[in-house]
């Protein structure tokens, strides 16, 4: 695998707003250094020089990030390590193929666009997923607000037995579906809300 490793210093608490104009695997996550690292990894050697272009916008309170390909013939993955100490919200936007949130707490993430498949593991936050197609999720060791909002799309989230949740169906003709094996709580850490319209999300014992 070959990789290139793009590095900024971030000094204040700032909202995250990424955007990627090609199909990915995205994985967002928290580092304890007061830097920002975007990885672009693949499998096979890359031209990273002429095929990927990264553009970012840094104020005092936001830090935009727009990321480009030119003629990127390989499937490619990007890591973004976010400073915990200086992430308020992460707003990320693009086609990803899979997308993996670990290891990070923040007040709010937001993934926008074509996703398939998402990971969620050790995340503390109000996480939002909208996306129009038929997703497999997975969510583990997270507290907070999980979103699923969806249009015309039927989804699966497998989520572990020992999890304490509550399920809430806030969408319209929207279908939520619980596996017996699964017990709700009111007394939960995470809870897990489908929005939308003509929706079904079923929840699953992982």
């Amino acid at each position: 695998m070959t990789e290139k490793v793009f590095v900024f210093t971030i000094s204040e608490i700032k909202d995250f707003d990424i955007k990627i104009s090609f199909p990915c695997e995205a994985v967002v996550t928290a580092n304890s250094s007061n830097k920002a690292e975007i990885t672009i990894a693949s499998e096979k050697a890359l031209d990273f020089e002429n095929c990927i272009k990264i553009k970012t916008n840094d104020t005092s309170s936001r830090f935009d990030v727009k990321i480009k390909a030119v003629n990127l013939q390989e499937n490619v993955k990007v890591i973004f390590s976010l400073p915990s100490e200086f992430v308020n919200k992460v707003e990320l936007s693009g086609n990803m193929q899979k997308l993996s949130i670990a290891d990070i707490k923040a007040d709010n993430i937001e993934a926008n666009g074509k996703i398939f498949t998402a990971e969620i593991k050790n995340a503390n936050s109000h996480i939002e997923i909208n996306s129009n197609n038929n997703m497999n999720i997975s969510c583990s060791d997270t507290t907070g607000i999980l979103d699923i909002n969806q249009l015309s799309a039927n989804s699966k989230l497998a989520v572990s037995a020992d999890t304490k949740f509550k399920a809430e169906n806030r969408g319209r003709k929207t279908e939520l579906i619980v596996s017996d094996e699964l017990e709700q709580s009111e007394d939960c850490e995470l809870e897990i809300e489908l929005n939308g319209m003509k929706s079904s999300l079923t929840i699953i014992k992982a």
